[in-house]
């Protein structure tokens, strides 16, 4: 039987990932997509990529694989606030 990893705190959050992951883990936390990190952290999406890569494969163990439980683990933890960037206007005559 496997053992479970300790629970995260935000302050074990930041001695897992490095500066530049925990940035990008914030930034996909709140909605925003690679080219908008990208340009925000004047980074190129390959670079966004990949860290976004890493820090997936260093969370592996606490069940995050993708951007929806990242953003979970991120607002349990307390690492980003409240607010989420709400979802794009439905394009005009695009059936639901």
């Amino acid at each position: 039987m496997s053992e479970y990893p300790p629970p995260l705190t935000a302050q074990k959050l930041t001695a897992l990932l490095s500066n530049q992951e925990f940035e990008v883990a914030k930034r996909f936390a709140t909605g925003m997509s690679h080219s908008e990190i990208a340009a925000d952290m004047q980074l190129s999406t390959s670079t966004i990529g990949t860290h976004r890569d890493r820090l997936l494969k260093k969370l592996k163990p606490w069940g995050v694989t993708g951007n929806a439980r990242l953003a979970i683990l991120m607002f349990q933890v307390g690492a980003v606030g409240g607010v989420i960037r709400p979802a794009p206007d439905p394009v005009p005559g695009a059936k639901d």
